[in-house]
């Protein structure tokens, strides 16, 4: 997850309680703590964490989990 950059307006809202992300990826994947994937022809290790107990980071991967793309 990428966060917004911190202008005035996005640091009002974050204590306001709303956090904004500029991008955010996400995949349906068992846990460990580090994966090596290939974007084009770069490859990655990529560390993963987790976070079951953030109930906001839990709520944002049910909705992607459920999340069906309209076109």
């Amino acid at each position: 997850m990428a966060p917004l950059q911190p202008t005035a307006e996005v640091v009002k809202e974050n204590l306001a309680g709303r956090v904004h992300y500029g991008s955010v990826l996400f995949t349906k994947t068992e846990f460990k703590p580090k994966i090596e994937v290939k974007i084009g022809s770069q490859d990655y290790a990529v560390r993963l964490r987790k976070a079951d107990d953030n109930p906001t980071l839990v709520a944002l991967a049910a909705f992607l989990s459920d999340f069906k793309q309209s076109r």
